[in-house]
């Protein structure tokens, strides 16, 4: 071990190169999990933007009974409601994408932006447990979620070799 940081020393004074520390692999864990929430939040956001796209064509092509007649400007709003959270989802998937890019790298701005994820991911959590609140979740996954989320902020914040590794 000190032959490698006598090595480090050696080529940062010799050659005046930086160093690149490794990037532990708890780091390398959280950015493999932000590239999976990235591909799952795009796929979603593509889905609710070919809902949007095809339910208003076939709504308005094929006569429903019941359904075509109501289908007035309260449809056109919960449309738009279905593009506008397909385009945040697919904004969240590249935000997510470069984040898990970003702390595969070591990028000092990753790791913030991971804990300030984590930590809406703990708020959103929170928000699941209140009784008659509006988001819905099983409690099994909610537990799972704050575990994750949890790890994450924790592992970020107080490990020594993150705070090394991101100096």
């Amino acid at each position: 071990m000190d032959d490698l940081k006598n090595q480090q020393e050696v080529s940062k004074k010799t050659f005046n190169v930086p160093v690149i520390s490794s990037v532990p692999v708890g780091v390398k864990i959280i950015a493999v999990l932000y590239y999976i929430i990235a591909v799952i939040f795009a796929i979603f956001g593509i889905l609710l933007l070919i809902v949007a796209i095809f339910g208003k064509t076939f709504i308005e092509n094929i006569p429903i009974p019941g359904l075509t007649e109501s289908a007035g400007p309260g449809f056109s709003i919960a449309l738009l409601l279905i593009v506008g959270v397909g385009i945040l989802l697919i904004a969240f998937g590249v935000l997510s994408f470069f984040v898990g890019k970003s702390l595969w790298k070591a990028k000092k701005w990753a790791r913030i932006a991971a804990i300030i994820l984590a930590a809406l991911g703990v708020i959103v959590v929170i928000l699941s447990l209140i009784p008659g609140g509006r988001i819905k979740m099983n409690i099994s996954s909610l537990i799972i979620n704050l575990v994750i989320q949890g790890f994450i902020i924790g592992y970020l914040l107080f490990s020594k070799k993150v705070k090394e590794t991101f100096a």
